[in-house]
């Protein structure tokens, strides 16, 4: 998993949600760091945010992540969705990884 948010270019193989497409725009990846992305979808982009923290729980590693700067217009409900598609989007890419 680790490998999955390392780089800016493995971020954006998986995170962008359903038919949109994805450009990191900022990228720190260590503890505390954040990430500044572009999400596209047909002509228009929509700046996004987020953090993440990796947390050691035993031993896994808890990745929380939030969204900040979310375009008015996308709703609670989509929004969760597009997370839901690109955490499905982490499982395929991690199952691709490991074979």
């Amino acid at each position: 998993m680790y490998r999955a948010f390392s780089d800016a270019q493995s971020l954006m193989a998986w995170l962008s949600p359903g038919h949109m497409k994805g450009r990191a725009l900022e990228y720190d990846f260590r503890q505390g760091g954040r990430y500044r992305i572009e999400l596209t979808y047909g002509e228009n982009p929509g700046p996004n945010s987020g953090k993440r923290s990796f947390e050691a729980v035993q031993s896994r590693t808890r990745v929380t992540v939030t969204a900040e700067n979310v375009p008015p217009g996308i709703s609670q409900s989509d929004h969760a969705d597009a997370l839901r598609s690109s955490l499905q989007n982490l499982a395929e890419y991690l199952a691709a990884a490991s074979t």
